[in-house]
């Protein structure tokens, strides 16, 4: 399904993937907060779909320039 909407081969251990798709990142994170807000109260284990791999991201954002879009 990624090869489809990124229009080539997808492959999770692509040394440039970080690259390909750090241009989405903000609108991934935005998204994941959509999500997040629409449970209430939030509980990871019976909610689905469920992440919070966005709140990770953001902190290691904030890390340095290595994680930076």
């Amino acid at each position: 399904m990624l090869s489809k909407k990124l229009n080539f081969s997808y492959r999770k251990n692509d040394p440039g993937i970080y690259e390909v798709l750090a241009k989405m990142q903000a609108h991934a994170i935005k998204n994941a907060e959509h999500l997040l807000k629409s449970y209430d109260p939030h509980n990871p284990a019976k909610n689905n779909p469920c992440t919070t791999v966005h709140l990770l991201v953001q902190e290691l954002l904030k890390s340095g320039p290595g994680f930076k879009n």
